[in-house]
């Protein structure tokens, strides 16, 4: 497969022949990045000065925009035969993974989450958009001291069922998971040439509890203003293994049962994922692979069909043009109810059905 162009533009110069490539982008970390060397072969006459550390920058897959970022880290190797630089570095959102949320005061009273993380990303230049219902406003949020701008709003959806993403202009976005139709067909064999399956129950648990603290009022009864809680199970679980979450929120009763359903849908998604070798950077319309697409996995022409979504995505350049993509349930970032009820007699649950297809490549 002809290897796509992957272009740097930093100050209206452009930097396309790279000796190795890798990039890569998550649905858990919000900020994608690359690493990319750069050898004595460029075409033309180009100003290398222009590849500093803190540059603002853009990343070019063929002529898809990738990301809208900054350098962070520029490695400049110089001998009598060669010269290389090698460049790393990650979209805008790179500054809310390391940043700590400043704000005056430190607590939101009666704010929607939308309305707070605007407040948060205000300081760095950062829009927000938002995709997805956030629910009532939170009567009291409180930041931590020390905490870094992501890990406040990340608190936040977690109480209300939603996600963080970025997109390729840097807007940061609020959304949830569409049960949307497969952009591409994965079958090992054809287009995919490795596959590692990995399961674990360690981070799962039969009952979760979230235990919060409602301020009282003149309708809200002591009683239950003392210790709201919000409960779900995991009924794959057989043994006895309760997990207590104390929320640092103000929360109803509603809001904590949501964190319990995340916790338990998520932690049970992410309990099962495939992680597969593709050929090419590009789904079956030609679009990149994205973390959020839904794929149709294959483990053979008349196998099994097994519909999940894709949480990560590795190019690289190295040996042609490949993607590492790491699938998982298309539940695994929801709070749909994929915690299912016990299986019938004779009949396998949904886990059972997925360890088989993926087991039987």
């Amino acid at each position: 497969m002809t290897p796509e162009a992957v272009t740097l533009k930093i100050d209206g110069e452009e930097f396309s022949s790279w000796e190795a490539v890798s990039v890569s982008s998550s649905i858990d970390s919000l900020c994608a990045s690359f690493r990319l060397r750069l050898t004595d072969n460029q075409p033309g006459r180009v100003d290398r000065s222009v590849i500093r550390d803190q540059a603002a920058c853009e990343l070019w897959l063929g002529k898809t925009l990738f990301l809208t970022g900054y350098i962070n880290d520029v490695d400049d190797d110089l001998s009598e035969s060669s010269h290389t630089v090698t460049v790393s570095g990650r979209d805008k959102t790179g500054d809310l993974v390391d940043c700590s949320a400043v704000h005056s005061p430190g607590t939101f009273k009666n704010q929607k989450l939308e309305a707070i993380a605007t407040h948060l990303l205000a300081p760095f230049g950062l829009k927000l958009r938002v995709d997805a219902s956030t629910g009532a406003p939170f009567a009291s949020f409180a930041l931590e001291q020390g905490e870094k701008v992501l890990e406040a709003i990340t608190r936040l959806c977690r109480m209300r069922g939603v996600m963080l993403k970025t997109d390729r202009d840097a807007t940061v976005v609020i959304f949830k998971p569409a049960a949307t139709k497969p952009k591409a067909t994965l079958e090992l064999g054809r287009n995919v040439k490795r596959r590692r399956f990995h399961s674990t129950s360690a981070e799962r648990f039969s009952q979760y509890i979230v235990k919060g603290q409602h301020q009282g009022g003149s309708y809200v009864e002591a009683k239950d203003a003392a210790q709201p809680k919000g409960t779900a199970k995991d009924a794959a679980i057989t043994r006895y293994r309760p997990l207590i979450i104390i929320s640092d929120e103000q929360a109803t009763a509603g809001g904590l049962k949501t964190r319990a359903e995340w916790e338990a849908t998520v932690r049970m998604g992410k309990a099962l994922d495939l992680n597969v070798d593709v050929a090419g950077w590009r789904d079956d319309n030609g679009d990149l692979y994205t973390p959020g697409d839904r794929v149709r996995y294959l483990s053979s022409k008349d196998g099994p069909e097994l519909i999940m979504m894709i949480t990560a995505v590795d190019f690289d350049l190295s040996n042609g043009t490949t993607s590492r993509l790491t699938l998982a349930r298309p539940e695994a970032f929801t709070t749909e109810a994929i915690l299912e009820p016990k299986k019938k007699k004779g009949k396998k649950n949904v886990e059972a059905q997925w360890e088989a297809a993926l087991g039987s490549d």
